[in-house]
């Protein structure tokens, strides 16, 4: 996502004074990846998925098409629905995920409509029906406790899913993302172009806010910040976490030292901190 804004602000520059961040502009499904409707991937290495019993594959039907969508189950009474980045989908990324959420749970991820394996085109209209759906899924499966996870363009997925799912979610944890589209733009243009640009983004985009779709959410939310993430600065992280405590929220913020936008995960600190995080704020 971060390359095709900043190739827009270059040519912004060079050209003209105005310039607008559109659907196109972030979601990037790989193009490689994509399948036809109906048709079945599985995802790759999947030998390579650590502490689950089982890796089951599922399609969710929606106004569009279907869902696809990868359930890691452990035996866990919890479920973790989990949100993968802009250019994300099973097959590429659904291993790494899931490798990062399953000491913590059961964990379910699933392709954006228009990426991967599932139908439907990335536009903000079959992303909203994919909210709903995923919510309802997740809301129905048999589960003691529920947490929404979103990575990056996740977060303000997931955290559109949590605000779904109201009372039924348990907790929500935002990785390296920020508190809306706004934020992300203003930290992506260089400062010496800030007097000439303007930037227009899209009114659908601008509606994905994060502090905004946590106003109703009454369980703990951390938010995960990395210090050397140069997609996402981890000054965002800083402002989701201080906007969200700002509201009255439970905020537990954990930054990661080092840690890039795409390896929190597998960073040293990174089993002890979460599990203190679970330990502290749900139930065994």
């Amino acid at each position: 996502m971060k390359s095709s804004i900043c190739t827009i602000l270059v040519s912004t520059l060079l050209t003209s004074c105005a310039t607008t961040i559109t659907q196109s502009t972030v979601f990037q499904p790989q193009a490689d990846n994509r399948r036809a409707p109906g048709s079945t991937l599985e995802i790759e290495r999947e030998d390579d998925l650590r502490s689950s019993n089982a890796l089951v594959h599922g399609r969710i039907t929606t106004s569009f098409g279907t869902i696809a969508t990868s359930h890691a189950k452990t035996g866990s009474n919890r479920l973790i629905v989990a949100c993968m980045g802009n250019a994300g989908d099973r097959k590429t990324d659904g291993i790494g995920y899931l490798n990062g959420l399953v000491p913590y749970g059961d964990a379910l991820v699933f392709d954006y409509p228009g990426y991967g394996d599932s139908a439907g085109s990335p536009s903000l209209q079959d992303f909203e029906i994919t909210i709903d759906a995923i919510a309802e899924h997740a809301a129905k499966a048999d589960y003691d406790e529920l947490v929404v996870w979103g990575h990056s363009l996740g977060g303000f997925v997931c955290g559109e899913i949590a605000k779904a799912l109201g009372s039924a979610a348990d907790a929500m944890i935002f990785e390296t993302t920020a508190s809306n589209v706004d934020a992300v733009t203003d930290a992506w243009l260089p400062w010496y172009a800030k007097p000439f640009v303007r930037l227009r983004i899209d009114e659908g985009l601008r509606s994905y806010d994060n502090v905004a779709a946590m106003a109703d959410f009454h369980g703990p939310i951390a938010v995960l910040g990395a210090t050397k993430d140069r997609q996402l600065p981890v000054k965002l992280s800083r402002e989701l976490a201080e906007g969200l405590t700002a509201t009255g929220k439970a905020v537990t913020y954990i930054e990661f030292e080092g840690a890039r936008h795409m390896n929190v995960s597998t960073h040293a600190d990174y089993a002890a901190r979460m599990t203190s995080f679970f330990e502290a704020q749900l139930t065994p």
